[in-house]
């Protein structure tokens, strides 16, 4: 009688789990879809940002708020304004494991809110190419990103201690050339 029970316990979580996926799948489905913002035949694809991208991000930016209170008695800043200096700090003090790569990537993600409030023309994206999809921040309209999420992580996962203003710095010049150009600013 126990092994049925157990059997039965087993196949309603299995059943419940189909249920759970077939409910949920035609709406990325559908969300997939609608949402291309850019993309020239084929790859790379650039796409909208869905709810489940939006909390990821938003879970990843509480997760460094957490870090950064327990740690230094402070909180983030709204998005991008004054970030770089506690950045820093987590990595100097190196407050995040380095086999941690979720913690360090949630670093990235503070890193692009720091792009993005730099400029008003980029923006969160899910970026596609042949090899998969990650969020980037990218210019408006285009296939030109950058990828903030792993800039820290990579180099802090092989013991480095990198120069978060170095490193924006950095990506600020790889896609400045494809920002929009201000008239009468001297900038080209």
């Amino acid at each position: 009688m126990m092994a049925i029970t157990h059997r039965f316990k087993q196949l309603l979580s299995f059943a419940l789990l189909l249920l759970a996926v077939a409910w949920v799948s035609p709406v990325y489905a559908n969300d997939y879809g609608r949402h291309i913002v850019f993309a020239n035949e084929g790859y790379p694809k650039v796409r909208a940002l869905n709810t489940v991208n939006e909390r990821f991000l938003i879970g990843q930016r509480q997760s460094i708020d957490s870090l950064v209170r327990e740690n230094f008695g402070r909180t983030l800043a709204q998005p991008g304004k004054g970030n770089m200096g506690l950045l820093q700090r987590i990595v100097d003090n190196k407050t995040i494991d380095r086999g941690d790569k979720k913690e360090l990537q949630a670093l990235g993600v503070v890193l692009g809110d720091i792009f993005v409030s730099k400029h008003k023309i980029l923006s969160w994206y899910v970026y596609e190419d042949e090899l998969g999809k990650t969020h980037a921040v990218c210019i408006k309209d285009s296939t030109h990103c950058l990828f903030p999420i792993t800039m820290l992580s990579r180099r802090m996962e092989v013991g480095l201690k990198p120069s978060v203003e170095r490193i924006f710095n950095k990506g600020m010049d790889e896609i400045s050339e494809f920002l929009p150009k201000v008239p009468y600013s001297g900038k080209k």
